[in-house]
């Protein structure tokens, strides 16, 4: 019985390996987490770039925003309530015109002021 917990017991804890290997496989393990820090700088610094290129796109689209709401009050102040600007969603309609009353003229008599030449 034993033999087998011994045998079942070295199936679980691994031999001792020589120090070689120990130091070859220490030196190979530090080389992939130096190799791997290597990656994660890379990535973040990439990571960085691309996060300073969005600010800076976010900052020209806000420019860009503040520029195009700049010239719509411009246009509107500038046009009369009567024209229809499509640019101007706050513009106030126009004003209602009342219909015009028909024209009323007294009758003329061209010929009352008209001397005769006789």
């Amino acid at each position: 019985n034993t033999e087998k917990f011994d045998s079942l017991l070295s199936l679980l804890i691994p031999e001792e390996t020589s120090t070689e290997e120990t130091d070859a496989e220490e030196s190979k393990s530090k080389k992939t987490i130096q190799e791997k820090k290597a990656e994660i700088a890379g990535d973040m610094k990439e990571t960085l770039k691309e996060t300073q290129e969005i600010r800076e796109l976010q900052t020209k689209c806000e420019q860009y925003e503040s520029e195009r709401r700049r010239m719509r009050a411009m246009a509107d102040s500038s046009c009369s309530p009567f024209v229809f600007s499509p640019l101007s969603e706050l513009s106030p309609d126009p004003p209602s015109v009342p219909d015009l009353a028909p024209l009323e003229m007294p009758p003329l008599d061209f010929m009352e002021n008209y001397e005769k030449d006789s």
